[in-house]
């Protein structure tokens, strides 16, 4: 009589020692999830964290995702964490300056001009207040510098007009007016007689 071989993720411990062990197919174990097993195996094998298996293979997780020994399957990686590599264990936090709102990403996106996120893992930027600003992709926002005030669009630092001025020591929110008599220069820190 000619034995059949257990199915693709099934197997038998016993090895040809109890004949009952052996007699129908349900006596073929099915593997547990996450585990699997070629025909004819007598047990069953896991993935290595940052892969899944797939008919019977383990495939890598693709960018965006990730695995580990306790959760086989890959999963995406959650917003404020991206992954640029396939086949790892594990999600990197957008670093302060970056942010990622989707999940799955393999890459984070710097805060735009005039915003900032501080922490580690955003999922967003904020705006910066009236008076300050920002370059792409920073961490903080900064007071204007001297010539400038939060007169822009949503308070943004823009040049002050022609007969206004601001030094560093001023309130950075308004441009002031040249006293009576002294004019000064579009984005000035001082005016002139």
């Amino acid at each position: 009589v000619n034995c059949t071989t257990c199915p693709t993720n099934t197997f038998i411990t016993d090895n040809r020692k109890k004949s009952s062990a052996h007699e129908e197919i349900g006596d073929c174990e099915r593997c547990k999830e996450g585990k699997f097993a070629q025909a004819g195996e007598r047990s069953c094998d896991s993935c290595p964290a940052g892969t899944e298996v797939v008919n019977s293979k383990c495939v890598d997780c693709v960018a965006g995702t990730f695995s580990t020994s306790k959760h086989p399957s890959c999963e995406e990686c959650n917003p404020g964490f991206y992954q640029p590599e396939a086949g790892e264990p594990y999600c990197l936090p957008c670093l302060p300056g970056t942010f990622q709102s989707e999940s799955g990403q393999a890459s984070c996106e710097a805060c735009p001009e005039n915003t900032k996120s501080q922490h580690a893992n955003s999922t967003k930027c904020d705006a910066c207040g009236t008076g300050e600003a920002a370059d792409l992709g920073s961490a903080t926002c900064t007071k204007c510098n001297a010539g400038e005030a939060g007169i822009g669009t949503n308070g943004a630092c823009d040049f002050c007009h022609a007969g206004q001025y601001r030094n560093s020591s001023m309130s950075a929110d308004s441009c002031f007016i040249c006293p009576v008599g002294q004019s000064s220069d579009v984005g000035s820190a001082k005016c002139r007689l």
